[in-house]
């Protein structure tokens, strides 16, 4: 009696702890994939929302950053349907399309520090070196996976 409770206990353990350790971690890559699916439109307008709340940005710069956001919501986009056609490129085109996106960093960067104030702008580059960070550290934690499996 004492073996056929036992016996559907441990089956029931197995299974549970069975799971890949990856599929757990779907939530943490939500958020990045619900808002590709997002129009630039939108995506811009959150993004300055969520500005507006860490960095309390007024009407002016709400507006500035709306079209800095929008541009770089477009190009994004852009960017994200050329890698998806999974077209192999060559080191030269790699290099070529690694050096505009810096490039377009560096202007989103200036048109930033001109927009906002000195105080708004530290405070800025510091939650962009957070955010960087932790992409970073979910980069770390995705090639680990992939090598476990």
């Amino acid at each position: 009696m004492k073996n056929l409770l036992i016996l559907p206990l441990l089956f029931l353990c197995t299974i549970t702890f069975a799971q890949p350790a990856h599929l757990t971690d779907l939530k943490s890559h939500g958020e990045t994939h619900h808002r590709s699916k997002l129009s630039p439109e939108q995506q811009a307008t959150l993004r300055v929302k969520e500005m507006t709340l860490a960095l309390d940005l007024n009407e002016a710069q709400q507006q500035q950053i709306m079209q800095l956001e929008l541009q770089a919501a477009m190009d994004r986009k852009e960017a994200f349907e050329t890698h998806k056609s999974g077209k192999q490129l060559d080191s030269l085109a790699r290099f070529s399309r690694r050096s505009a996106y810096l490039d377009k960093q560096i202007e989103y960067k200036n048109k930033i520090k001109t927009i906002l104030s000195e105080e708004q702008f530290k405070k800025w580059e510091k939650s962009m070196a957070m955010m960087h960070k932790g992409l970073h550290n979910k980069r770390q934690q995705h090639k680990n996976v992939d090598k476990k499996h």
